[in-house]
């Protein structure tokens, strides 16, 4: 169920929408303070992120918790997720009226965070082949270099992912985290179809933050998903 979006680049980041769904990956100019007055009236939904695989649903009165995915049928919640070189993933149930927000690091990937969230949408009713998902920016394989151990242990949910283990220098090799999550889903029934991603480094752009560049100093990019509107309250 392929639903049509136009791109939209701003100073701020990288904007999808429709009729029904909003979404923006937030840069470095994107603070809490430009998600508060640029978009529709609607609460700014946040997590502790721990780097776990914890998914939670939310709503008008969910407080803060320690997870890195959320879920919500309601409309007027923007739910946000932070990163510096992690992967900003977004998802959209037309059917169902169900967004998403997933926060995926290197430990993210590795315990299949995104995939286990398809799951949990598709426990509460959702049709796996109706999801639209987004995979926005992060830091991309030619800039994420790591131990080969670390690499075989962030690959080992998708015996495919192989080939996309490229060489790097003195022995590390570099990870396409994107391949990676892109085939823990198509592994899910997910149309390849219905994945869309930026291409759009954090570590070598500067107009977004990156830890690997800028260590302590790195601030955090805010993404965000939100339900124009639904029956639902």
């Amino acid at each position: 169920m392929k639903q049509e979006f136009v791109e939209h680049r701003h100073p701020e980041g990288v904007e999808f929408a429709n009729s029904k769904v909003h979404l923006f990956f937030g840069n470095r100019r994107a603070t809490t303070e430009f998600w508060q007055s640029s978009s529709a009236p609607s609460i700014l939904k946040k997590l502790k992120q721990v780097h776990g695989d914890t998914i939670v649903a939310v709503s008008k009165e969910s407080p803060v918790v320690e997870a890195d995915a959320q879920w919500t049928d309601q409309a007027g919640l923007t739910l946000l997720i932070a990163t510096a070189d992690c992967l900003p993933v977004l998802m959209w149930d037309p059917l169902c009226e169900r967004v998403a927000a997933v926060h995926a690091g290197w430990r993210g990937v590795a315990n299949a965070i995104v995939a286990k969230t398809v799951r949990e949408l598709t426990a509460q009713g959702s049709c796996v082949q109706n999801l639209q998902i987004w995979i926005g920016p992060h830091i991309r394989q030619s800039s994420f270099e790591v131990e080969e151990s670390l690499a075989q242990e962030i690959c080992q949910t998708v015996p495919q992912a192989k080939p996309w283990i490229a060489s790097g220098t003195e022995g590390r090799v570099l990870v396409d985290l994107e391949q990676v999550v892109q085939q823990q889903l198509v592994n899910l029934d997910v149309a390849l179809t219905n994945i869309r991603k930026i291409k759009i480094d954090t570590r070598t752009d500067l107009s977004w933050h990156s830890y690997r560049r800028d260590r302590e100093s790195s601030g955090r990019n805010l993404s965000g998903i939100r339900l124009r509107g639904s029956k639902r309250s």
